[in-house]
């Protein structure tokens, strides 16, 4: 169960992200994946659409291999010296959908986004940080 970021580049890393079906939170097309976390024993993805000026949350997805589990909207705030080790990452997911038909699987849902986040670390980057805080907030099921 580890989580490894992967760039995008063969061919079937490219089939994986495009069964995904992800729409852009930015255009009106296809959503472009240049990288995800990916456990590949679980069959899961954790996806950075982007995101995260001032005036615009960070778009985050966690799929498996039968499609999206999760959809959300959050902010990060960082302190700390960028050394190894020395960010303190904090992320605050106001906007979480989960697609009704996994709702008897919510709170397993839930922990495994939170999980992905933490191994995330600071976007993409586990050895920048010392620690990772996730606030999630309620998830409604669309």
């Amino acid at each position: 169960m580890t989580y490894i970021l992967e760039t995008i580049v063969t061919p079937e890393q490219r089939a994986e992200v495009a069964r995904l079906a992800l729409a852009s939170p930015f255009t009106a097309g296809p959503a472009v994946v240049k990288e995800w976390l990916v456990d590949r024993e679980r069959g899961l993805y954790f996806i950075n659409l982007g995101g995260g000026s001032l005036e615009m949350p960070y778009f985050l997805v966690l799929a498996d291999r039968t499609g999206v589990l999760l959809m959300a909207e959050g902010e990060r705030h960082t302190t700390g010296p960028v050394v190894p080790r020395g960010l303190e990452e904090s992320w605050e997911i106001k906007g979480i959908s989960i697609p009704r038909s996994f709702a008897n699987r919510n709170g397993e849902i839930l922990a495994m986004f939170r999980e992905a986040l933490q191994a995330y670390g600071s976007l993409g980057d586990p050895d920048r940080a010392r620690s990772v805080n996730v606030r999630l907030g309620s998830a409604k099921l669309v």
